[in-house]
């Protein structure tokens, strides 16, 4: 499922690679998925302590597996070290193709 999604931000690609490397991070314990009960079913990747907050245990939704994708996009990003990108691409850009290619990202890592 996440092979299928490929698009460009600028000159960066952003497909299987980038979410793989994502995926890479959580298992390492480099990257962090915490439950936040406040995000109320929402989610942010916080690139200061390199965290994803997650207003849900497991993604139930399309909307909810979307939101994990676009996050997953902003994680790899700072992972590459892309943060001279302006906020306003990358949020257009994260926006996800296929929402429901984010289980792949989901299994990575259990809440």
């Amino acid at each position: 499922m996440i092979q299928r999604i490929r698009f460009k931000i600028g000159a960066q690609d952003v497909g299987p690679p980038l979410f793989l490397r994502v995926a890479q991070l959580i298992r390492e314990g480099k990257l962090n998925v915490e439950y936040d009960p406040n995000m109320r079913g929402g989610a942010e990747y916080d690139m200061a302590t390199n965290t994803f907050h997650l207003g849900f245990t497991a993604a139930q939704t399309v909307t909810q597996e979307a939101l994990v994708v676009h996050e997953a996009v902003h994680a790899g990003f700072d992972a590459l070290h892309r943060k001279q990108m302006t906020v306003a691409p990358e949020e257009m850009g994260a926006l996800p193709k296929p929402a429901a290619s984010a289980r792949c990202l989901l299994c990575l890592r259990e809440l």
